[in-house]
C-alpha cells in the first residue's frame, strides 16, 4: 500500500473517530426525562405534560374486606396511584370524587387479576377513592399543600 493510500485511510479514520465522539457528546447533554419518561395522564385533571420530579406511588390492595389502607397521604399534588386486586369480583368499578361528591375520574377494571394504575395530578384537599358497587370500599386521599 503506497504512502497516499495509508494517508487517505488515517484521515477518513480521523473524521469517523471525531464524528462519533460529537454524537456521544452531543447525546450525553440531553435530559432522559424529555423523552417523555413519565406522562402525566390525559383523563386525570388537566392537560398533558412531562415531569422531571419522581413521581411517588401509592399503592392500595383490594381484598374482600375493603382497601388497606383507608388512608393515603401523597407527599406532592402528582402521583401514581396503583391497585392491587385481590378481591374476587368479575369487575370493578373505582370512582374516584372530590369532598363535594363531584365525580373526578371512573374507571372499570376487569376481574380477577385485574390490577391497576393511574397518574394523578390533584390540587391540595380531601378525595375519596371508592368501589361503586361496594359502600364499605373507600379510601381517603388528602393531598397537602
Amino acid at each position: 500500500m503506497t504512502f497516499a493510500k495509508r494517508k487517505v485511510l488515517w484521515i477518513g479514520l480521523a473524521v469517523l473517530c471525531t464524528a462519533v465522539i460529537a454524537l456521544v457528546v452531543i447525546g450525553a447533554g440531553r435530559d432522559p426525562v424529555e423523552a417523555g419518561t413519565w406522562k402525566e395522564s390525559d383523563r386525570a385533571l388537566g392537560s398533558s405534560s412531562l415531569y422531571k420530579d419522581p413521581i411517588e406511588e401509592l399503592t392500595l390492595t383490594l381484598k374482600s374486606s375493603g382497601f388497606t389502607p383507608a388512608k393515603l397521604n401523597p407527599h406532592g399534588k402528582k402521583f401514581l396511584l396503583s391497585l392491587d386486586n385481590r378481591a374476587d369480583v368479575s369487575e370493578l368499578v373505582l370512582r374516584m370524587t372530590r369532598k363535594d361528591g363531584s365525580v373526578i375520574r371512573e374507571i372499570r377494571v376487569p376481574g380477577g387479576s385485574g390490577d391497576w394504575s393511574e397518574l394523578f395530578e390533584l390540587p391540595p384537599g380531601s378525595y375519596k377513592f371508592a368501589e361503586v358497587n361496594y359502600a364499605n370500599w373507600s379510601c381517603t386521599i388528602v393531598v397537602s399543600e
